[in-house]
């Protein structure tokens, strides 16, 4: 896949790689192949759930996504400078 397709307009409740960059605004500036490279480093080293491989793909639940975005910006809040 070479260009962005459209993001939806309600997000699913189990998502794609590509959706999950879309949802992450991984897809502003990239390429298809480096947001999906950034989004498994994400996955790797900042532990974003994912529900596991099912047919080749990895998918990923809109609920565990939002949870572990809005845990980073509690931690992020919670800091002193």
């Amino acid at each position: 896949m070479d260009s962005w397709p459209t993001a939806p307009e309600k997000w699913p409740d189990v998502m794609t790689e590509i959706e999950v960059c879309q949802f992450l605004h991984l897809d502003e500036g990239r390429s298809v192949a480096t947001a999906k490279r950034s989004l498994r480093f994400i996955r790797r080293t900042q532990g974003l759930p994912d529900v596991g491989r099912i047919g080749g793909k990895v998918l990923f639940r809109w609920t565990a996504v939002e949870e572990w975005l809005s845990n980073r910006e509690r931690r992020r809040t919670d800091r002193v400078d």
